[in-house]
């Protein structure tokens, strides 16, 4: 039997009864093997009204990038914009250049997600930037520069077979749609025949092969796309029924930065720029911003910070969520001196945290994102974060990035009781056999609670209710007991 600890307030009867039914609800045999931590306290005075387990180490998940994303505001501010460099090798001639390239710096916002979902508009700042220089013919390469993060590829403990997935996708300084191929999947236009599979973007340097088929009405439909491990080819199986609807999947590219430069050649050629050389990386070695041959011919801003985190939090982005963290790492005026862009972010992360008045032993967090299968924090941590970010100068910005139960990012079809619809604002966490939820619970008496919700190791396979509705129950009963 789980041993529930909860702090009760005194003369609040309603908060008894919400305790008891909270003891009995734990004690379900689903519960027995798992690890549940769970903390709540007002937001106003930080008065601790239930703990249990509350200073536990337990994986987050994606609630991590709370975390990741308090210290990206903190560090840069709301309005801020991140400027990625544009060069050329120039001639005697404007219109003529002997080589293109585009110096990372980390900016996410080059991608059709801050667009609309409008695939063409990724890459159009760099576009513009191109041909109001007045370029016209690239006699020479088109290079794609990926010098910004060093040694950060991917997140520590991130586990390989995520990488193929569009949650798993490479960091990089240069970043064009989240580095990642969406594939719609149509059946064929007869039986036996090939599906037809589209990319957006389309996906210039993976290789797809096509192994599914079209089978007649009432077979089953299945899907499965795969990539190896840094391959760029992808092969897609599987059977739809003819005349039934497409099915959607994703996949990671293995080399962001020959993508962002592939993607680059042919944009530009759309707009009527002869290339004559092949698009490239450069990878190692200094930056082409010190070889005085080059120029520069323009400097991308990027979305403005507080866009980029709503972006990242309401959906969960790891890429984004990982990529803030580097970006404060490499602001760090001592970033050179770590091995790599994490272990700066990671120590800014540890200073923030700190500061702020984070015990080290509740939070050891490895990476940005709550993909690693090792990060561990306390609620109570996750708690003091929220209370902090709530009283913070750049609260608004903050409050805003967080999906709102019932109504938007990975909140929208959760919470829809009419007591809590709107009245939850909160970043989720889920990957396997680990559920969490931390955020604001605004109560109808006016009171706003600050709560951090921990399921580890919990089995849905054998479980009648998903972690997900254990969590939301909770909620539920805590909005509404407590009126």
């Amino acid at each position: 039997m789980l041993m529930l600890v909860l702090v009760l307030l005194p003369g609040q009867g309603n908060t008894s009864e919400f305790t008891e039914w909270l003891e009995l609800f734990l004690e379900q045999p689903r519960f027995e093997n798992a690890s549940v931590g769970i903390h709540v306290v007002k937001l106003k005075d930080g008065q601790e009204l239930f703990s249990h387990n509350s200073r536990k180490l337990l994986k987050p998940a994606s609630c991590a990038k709370l975390f990741s994303g308090a210290l990206f505001l903190h560090t840069f501010g709301p309005d801020h914009r991140f400027e990625t460099p544009v060069l050329a090798l120039k001639t005697g001639r404007t219109d003529l250049v002997r080589g293109l390239a585009v110096s990372g710096r980390g900016d996410v916002s080059m991608g059709a997600r801050f667009f609309d979902w409008d695939y063409s508009m990724g890459l159009e700042s760099v576009i513009r930037a191109v041909l109001d220089a007045g370029i016209r013919v690239i006699d020479g390469p088109i290079i794609g520069e990926d010098l910004y993060f060093v040694n950060s590829t991917f997140g520590t403990a991130w586990t390989w077979d995520d990488l193929q997935y569009y949650y798993g996708a490479p960091v990089s300084s240069l970043v064009n749609d989240d580095n990642v191929v969406d594939l719609t999947i149509r059946p064929g236009s007869s039986i036996g025949s090939p599906c037809e599979i589209v990319g957006q973007p389309a996906p210039l340097t993976l290789d797809l092969v096509n192994r599914t088929r079209t089978v007649d009405k009432g077979e089953p439909r299945r899907m499965d796309v795969s990539r190896d491990l840094n391959s760029s080819r992808v092969v897609i199986t599987g059977s739809l029924p003819v005349g039934e609807s497409a099915e959607t999947e994703a996949v990671s590219v293995p080399d962001p930065a020959q993508w962002f430069a592939a993607r680059l050649e042919s944009a530009l050629r759309a707009r009527g720029v002869e290339t004559r050389g092949k698009s490239t990386v450069r990878l190692q070695g200094p930056s082409l911003m010190t070889e005085p041959e080059w120029s520069e011919i323009a400097r991308v801003p990027s979305f403005p910070v507080h866009v980029m985190l709503e972006k990242m939090m309401k959906r969960s982005q790891n890429l984004y969520a990982h990529t803030f963290l580097l970006l404060a790492g490499r602001n760090r005026a001592d970033h050179d001196r770590f091995r790599s862009t994490q272990s700066a972010g990671l120590k800014a992360l540890e200073e923030f945290t700190g500061s702020i008045g984070i015990p080290a032993g509740e939070m050891q967090l490895d990476e940005g994102s709550g993909l690693s299968r090792s990060a561990l924090v306390s609620p109570a941590a996750i708690t003091r974060l929220l209370r902090h970010m709530h009283g913070h100068p750049h609260r608004d910005a903050f409050l805003a990035s967080l999906p709102v139960a019932g109504e938007d990012g990975t909140l929208r079809s959760r919470l829809r009781w009419p007591s809590t619809r709107g009245r939850i604002f909160a970043k989720t966490g889920s990957i396997n056999h680990v559920k969490c939820l931390s955020g604001f619970l605004h109560r109808p008496d006016g009171e706003i609670l600050v709560f951090s919700i921990m399921l580890n190791a919990y089995i849905e396979e054998l479980a009648p209710v998903s972690g997900k509705d254990s969590i939301d129950t909770i909620l539920k009963h805590l909005m509404e007991d407590g009126i």
